[in-house]
Order: structure tokens, then sequence, then C-alpha cells
């Protein structure tokens, strides 16, 4: 059977190179659309009660919606770190994609008075104060607060927060990337740290495009190496380095043809394929090279090549091929993807 199937792709072999061309092709234009998942929640079981009930009370109370930056520096009260906090929250509440912002200028104060209460803004956004004892005033009160003070200022004064609620059906990471681009934007000499899911995400995502951008070429590269060093020929090193690229081409295509998008266990999948499925193409190269030896013409050398490894061969790549679909037994969303379309590679 091998024999004969060997037979046919050597009779029809132009037919067959042209047509792996083509979906090579397109497969590759496919992956233009490929787009990265960091969203985490996205990686759980979205029918699971216990995820259910969470998103619920993440999108009833805005708590997966909530980007939150804290400066930090030796007394957040001084004028500089005031008004750096000031233009930033200014600059937010201008964000199309952000629905309410809250910081140290621009909380509600709710105070009681003789008459009753009285309602206004702790610091007033148009006029940062810059004397020592008012600031030394407006501290000490803020931190007479427990509606202030662990909220968005640290109980020592030396961090302030400022906490950003963005709207539903946006582009988080690309919301998130404006957030930081606006802070880069204004002076200061506090630190800064970022936190919520819509920063967690991009974070995710530039670690796992750096991953993709250096994995990939250092196993290429590797590889070329290794092939070049054990064969010697162009041959050798082209022939299994190109059916691992085509397979992964073909593998990551998919996951854009069915709009699937890579997350932080398949970005490991373009790697496994170059490595798991060049040991393939060693062996089929190997086996041709020995008949070549034995005198062999090429055309009958390639066909007894194929015939007598072929079986074992494929064989392998199923066993293979069924490990990684085991993942689909797992609970979560990405390492099922990660599993299917890594089999189908394989």
């Amino acid at each position: 059977m091998i024999k004969n199937l060997a037979r046919l792709v050597l009779k029809y072999r132009v037919f067959v190179i042209t047509i792996t061309i083509i979906i090579t092709i397109f497969m590759g234009y496919e992956i233009t659309k490929l787009r990265i998942n960091s969203d985490i929640l996205k990686y759980l079981p979205q029918d699971d009660p216990h995820v259910v009930l969470f998103n619920e009370v993440g999108d009833k109370f805005g708590g997966n919606s909530l980007a939150m930056v804290a400066l930090e520096t030796e007394d957040v009260f001084n004028p500089q770190t005031l008004q750096r906090i000031n233009e930033i929250t200014q600059k937010f509440k201008l964000m199309e994609e952000v629905s309410f912002v809250t910081s140290l200028t621009d909380v509600i104060d709710i105070k009681k008075i003789e008459d009753g209460l009285e309602i206004g803004k702790l610091i007033d956004e148009y006029d940062i104060p810059t004397d020592p004892e008012e600031l030394k005033r407006i501290k000490d009160y803020t931190l007479s607060k427990e509606m202030y003070r662990g909220q968005v200022i640290s109980e020592d004064a030396t961090t302030a927060v400022i906490i950003a609620r963005l709207k539903a059906d946006i582009d988080k990471v690309d919301t998130a990337r404006k957030m930081k681009q606006v802070i880069l934007q204004t002076s200061g000499e506090e630190k800064i740290y970022f936190g919520g899911i819509p920063f967690q995400m991009v974070t995710l995502t530039d670690i796992i495009q750096k991953d993709i951008l250096f994995l990939i070429p250092l196993v290429v590269i590797l590889l070329m190496l290794t092939l070049g060093f054990s064969f010697r020929t162009l041959r050798g090193v082209l022939l299994p380095l190109v059916t691992v690229i085509i397979s992964t081409t073909w593998a990551l295509g998919l996951m854009a043809l069915f709009n699937i998008q890579l997350s932080i266990a398949s970005n490991a999948m373009p790697v496994l394929l170059l490595a798991i499925g060049s040991a393939y193409g060693i062996h089929t190269v190997n086996k041709y090279k020995e008949d070549i030896f034995l005198g062999e013409n090429k055309m009958e050398a390639i066909k007894d090549s194929l015939a007598e490894i072929g079986l074992p061969i494929f064989l392998a790549a199923v066993t293979t091929m069924i490990g990684f679909f085991a993942f689909l037994t797992s609970n979560l969303t990405l390492i099922k993807q990660f599993g299917i379309f890594t089999g189908i590679g394989v």
C-alpha cells in the first residue's frame, strides 16, 4: 500500500507540489489574520458555572474592566505629584474608551456640616494646592477617612492610585497601550505601576510576541546548523526544513481560518512543530542517501525510501498526534486549542 502511494506521489509529483504550494500560500495569507488572545478570562471554559458567575459579577461591577495606575514617591501630597495625578486623570477622562475615572484629584468628598451634608471634591482639580500647610491639612484629612485610606491612597501616603473603568466591547489591549502612552507623556520622578486585566493583557501580548519573534528564528537557525552538519548538502538541509515550515504554516493558517487566536500555550506550537517534525524529514533524507549510496537511481531511491520508512514515520506521527489530542480532556480552552492544532500540524 505504501509503495503504491509512493508510486502515485512520484507519478503526479508536479500536481502534488503545485497543490502544496497553493495551499501553503493560502495558509500563509491566513496567518496575517492571526491575532493574539491575552485575556486570561477567555482561557477558562465559558460554560462553567463558576466562570459564568465570575464574569457576571465582573461585568456588573466593572471588575474585569478596571485599569489601575499607581504612582509611588516619598510623599504623594506634594504639588508636582498631585499635578501629575490630575493631568493623567483628566487625559483618561477624555478618552472615548474610558467610562469612569477616580483619583485623589477627582474623588468625591462628603462632609457632615451643621445643616446636613456638603458634597464636593477632595482636591480642586483646577487649583492644585502648593502651600505646605494646606497640603498637610489635606493629607491629614485624607488619611483620617477610611473611604480614601487604602483605596486611592496608601496608609503611609507614599502611593496614590488612579482607577479607570473601561467601556464594554472595546479593544482592551489597544486602550491600555494608549493609557500607558498618556502616562509616559507626563513628567515626574514617581515610580509607575500598572494593575488590572487590561494592563495584564498588554504584558501577556508583548510576552507572546517576543517569544514568537525570538524562538522561531532561533529554532530554524539551530535546525539548519544541525542538518548542515549532519548531511553536508543543501538538499539535506532544505528538505526537512521546508517540510516542517509547510506543516507549521498550515497549522497556524487553520487557526486563523477558524478564528482561533494565539494564547500563552499555543504560541509554543510553531517551535514544537519545527522540532518534532524535522525528525521525520531527517529519517527520510537519511534513507534516501543510503539508497543512493547503494547505487540506485534517484527516482527508485525516492520510491524505496518512501515505501520502506513511510509507514513507520506515519505511525510515529499518529502516536504523537494522539498524544496532543489527549489535551482535549482538559477543562481549559487554551490547552484544548493547543492540543488540536499541534496534533494537526504533526
